[in-house]
Parts: C-alpha cells; structure tokens; sequence
C-alpha cells in the first residue's frame, strides 16, 4: 500500500489556506486610516478655531481703538469749550456736561460690545474644547472597536494555525 503525502491529507476545514492574510492586512490598513482621517479632522477644526478667536481678538481691539480715539476727540472739545465758555458759563457747563453723558454711553456700548464678545469667544472656545472632547472619545471608541476586529481576526488565526498544527502531529504519530 502506497503511503500518502501527510501534508496532502489534511481535512479541509484545518488547512493554513483558510487563513486569508490580505483580510487582515486590511484590516490594518482601515483601522489606521481611520486613525488618520480623525487625526487630520481635529487638526482642521483646531485651525478654524484658531483663526476665528484671531479675528475676534482684532475687532475688539479695533472697537476698543475707536472709544479711545473718540475720548481723545471728546476731551480736546471739552477743553476747547471750557476755555471759550469759562468754567462758570451756564450754557457751556451744559454743553459739556451732555457730550460727556454722550461720550460716557458711547463707552458704556463699547465695553459692552467688546464684552459680547468675548463672552462670545468663550462660548467658541468651549463650544471646540467639547467637539474636540467627542473627537478624542469618537477616537477612542474607534481605536478600541477596530482592536477587538483584530483581536478577533487574530484568534481565528490562531485556532486555525493551532487546529492545523494539532491535526499535523496527530497525523505523524499515527
């Protein structure tokens, strides 16, 4: 009786082709594509972000620019009011007196306004610290279920490989 090649009688359900190798290399690939796309995400709202608390930053200072300009204006028209009219002419303390109240409203608005916005800036500033919070999580909960795919992936193969091996020694010794 000829004697058969062991390697060749292997049942099928055990046989090391029935691991496919490109499967999980895919995997691999996908999981670290994933990784990277959330990765170059992050960074895009990191740079908007940045770049609209710039743009807030100049325009309060831009507004705070202009009160100070026209308290500058105000005050040189006080002073030329108080020298033409005197300090005890009813009619120029008056005058003075409603440019001031106007001047102090125009600067109770500005500070006002550039209170907005920062408030307004905290709240974008918050508002990506949480996004960025969900994108680490969503990171995270990402990472963890592409490891147990592979873990899974990495099992299968090793019963596989431990079945064939098994099946392998039986056979010599037999």
């Amino acid at each position: 009786m000829e004697q058969e090649n062991p390697i060749n009688t292997i049942p099928d359900q055990v046989k090391l082709q029935d691991i496919d190798m490109d499967d999980v290399i895919l995997d691999l690939e996908e999981a670290r594509q994933g990784i990277k796309s959330l990765i170059d995400e992050l960074q895009v709202q990191w740079h908007l972000a940045g770049m609209e608390g710039r743009d807030l930053r100049k325009d309060m200072i831009k507004s705070l620019e202009i009160v100070n300009r026209n308290l500058n204006s105000q005050e040189q028209d006080i002073r030329t009011k108080l020298d033409r009219f005197g300090v005890h002419s009813h009619l120029g303390l008056m005058d003075i007196k409603e440019q001031w109240e106007a001047t102090k409203t125009a600067i109770k608005a500005e500070i006002q306004k550039a209170h907005d916005e920062h408030t307004r800036s905290k709240h974008l500033m918050h508002d990506f610290n949480h996004q960025a919070e969900q994108a680490k999580a969503s990171l995270e909960d990402f990472i963890s279920e592409e490891a147990k795919t592979l873990q899974k992936g990495f099992k299968r193969t090793a019963k596989v490989l431990n079945r064939s091996i098994h099946d392998l020694i039986s056979y010599v010794k037999k």
